[in-house]
């Protein structure tokens, strides 16, 4: 069997395999982050439970807000990274909440391309 490869098309797969680590270890870091809100999340429950002050709590909160933005922010890069510029899903996703944001990458990257667990 002949194959034809010459030294454009090794050149566009190398450049094609760099893109993919780069955006999987982009978007590991993002489950990462996530994970993190999560356990600040968990925290911010338990706090509440063992009655802690409102300004001790609102402090909390005011962490979680900031870090779901981060989160947001983060996912549209990855979009953006993914497909070169803006795609349906960053499309879709203007002036959504984290919730959706959330959902949308989570399905994306616990696919068979990237493989990762989002918490």
């Amino acid at each position: 069997m002949e194959t034809n490869w010459t030294p454009e098309k090794i050149e566009a797969l190398e450049k094609a395999c760099k893109k993919h680590i780069d955006t999987k270890r982009y978007a590991q870091e993002i489950a990462d982050k996530i994970h993190s809100l999560k356990e600040l999340n968990d925290q911010v429950r338990r706090a509440y439970e063992i009655d802690l002050s409102y300004a001790e709590l609102e402090i909390m909160w005011k962490m979680q807000s900031r870090m779901e933005l981060s989160i947001i922010q983060k996912v549209k890069t990855f979009f953006r990274k993914v497909y070169e510029g803006e795609s349906s899903f960053t499309e879709n996703l203007k002036g959504k909440d984290y919730l959706a944001h959330y959902f949308a990458f989570k399905d994306f990257v616990e696919g068979a391309i990237y493989k990762i667990k989002v918490a």
